[in-house]
């Protein structure tokens, strides 16, 4: 498989975009409740003539789908494609448990560096300090002189 084919996800490390729409199909299908049969009737009522079998053979990623049996899948499943084609993200109590993690981490960060900053700018204060004391001393010598 090409590296350009193959995603790059937390989710779905390495899957191709194939591999990933087999695995969306079924969790969705199993999360619904539903049988194979029960989708592949609803996609007939799309239109798309399809039976359990076939939607068996595209969860274990043994049968390529077309473009308009991925649309009618969408629709039996109730779901946009585009949730079919992109990896699972998790349930939301796992997203957002996600999200919170990197929200404490950027406040982590951002304290970090707040102090990191404050700490430049004392410094430099210090030097400009140092700069005008050496200043002035270097002018009392030359007036002196």
């Amino acid at each position: 498989m090409q590296d350009s084919q193959r995603l790059s996800t937390s989710a779905n490390d390495g899957a191709t975009p194939e591999e990933v729409f087999a695995a969306r199909v079924r969790s969705e299908r199993e999360r619904q409740g539903l049988s194979q049969a029960r989708v592949a009737d609803r996609m007939r009522l799309v239109g798309v003539d399809i039976d359990a079998t076939a939607i068996t053979r595209i969860e274990r990623g043994e049968r390529r789908v077309r473009l308009n049996e991925a649309v009618a899948l969408a629709q039996a499943l109730q779901l946009e494609l585009q949730e079919l084609v992109m990896p699972d993200a998790g349930s939301l109590e796992e997203q957002l448990k996600r999200a919170v993690e990197v929200a404490q981490r950027a406040e982590v960060a951002a304290t970090y560096w707040g102090e990191e900053a404050r700490l430049a700018r004392d410094r430099l204060v210090r030097i400009e300090q140092w700069m005008v004391r050496g200043k002035e001393a270097e002018d009392g010598v030359d007036q002196e002189a």
